[in-house]
């Protein structure tokens, strides 16, 4: 049994396109690409930047440890490169008992079969991912609307993918907002690291019911805002977001 996804992808079908005559000359229009579902092919590169930045982010959190690594990279190629939806497989792997310790190598055939289908796992995790990515839009749009109202945005009632997404959607919008502000100011250096706009709110909860009592939406928020040279202030439950260095215009 293969589990890899299945994508979209364009096909021109063969000889399509209809004959269009115009002055004199004959034409052949553009065949109509058609929509069809095939399977990915996507496949994993350790020097791509979505595997460097999942195994920065694997180094750092000692649990992910527990988790075989060929299981992660086929969740990698399973997600098609999408980091933080590998992140979510591995997070929800160690939330259950039995990965607080290196899985045992049995000889069951249950075990063999599954040995032998490297995207079996990953599959039965996320059989309702489409539903799942449906309510993730909606919720990220709801967000985002009020981030837009009063600059705060609330990410603890999100699964982690969404809160990720959110995340730097959010970011993105607000320092793109403070350059054009410095921009029509006409001073882009007179506001240092900081935005003359304001700072925004990153609400991820205090994580007192997740695993070790460290809110895994706060834990990787941190590590985007620490990578990606945010100037922040963290607080119970919080991040406020005051600027970002090296963005002088």
């Amino acid at each position: 049994m293969n589990c890899r996804p299945m994508v979209n992808k364009k096909v021109y079908p063969r000889g399509g396109g209809g004959r269009v005559q115009r002055g004199g000359g004959e034409k052949r229009n553009k065949p109509r690409a058609v929509i069809t579902r095939v399977k990915s092919t996507y496949k994993y590169n350790p020097q791509s930047d979505e595997a460097k930045e999942f195994w920065t982010l694997y180094d750092s959190n000692p649990q992910f440890h527990n988790i075989d690594r060929q299981i992660l990279i086929n969740a990698l190629e399973f997600f098609e490169g999408e980091v933080y939806k590998a992140v979510a497989l591995a997070t929800e792997l160690i939330s259950h008992p039995q990965y607080n310790r290196k899985p045992k190598i049995t000889s069951s055939a249950r075990h063999q079969r599954q040995s032998n289908d490297p995207y079996l796992a990953v599959s039965q995790k996320f059989t309702n991912y489409q539903r799942v990515k449906a309510e993730a839009t909606t919720s990220e749009k709801d967000q985002f609307r009020k981030y837009l109202e009063s600059s705060v945005v609330d990410l603890h009632m999100l699964r982690l993918t969404q809160a990720m997404t959110l995340t730097k959607m959010v970011l993105n919008h607000w320092w793109e907002e403070e350059m054009r502000y410095r921009e029509q100011d006409g001073n882009l250096g007179r506001f240092g690291h900081l935005a003359g706009t304001g700072a925004v709110t990153l609400i991820t909860g205090r994580g007192i019911h997740s695993v070790g009592g460290v809110s895994v939406i706060r834990r990787f928020v941190k590590q985007y805002l620490t990578k990606n040279d945010y100037v922040f202030e963290e607080h119970s439950g919080k991040f406020e977001v005051k600027g970002k260095r090296g963005t002088h215009r």
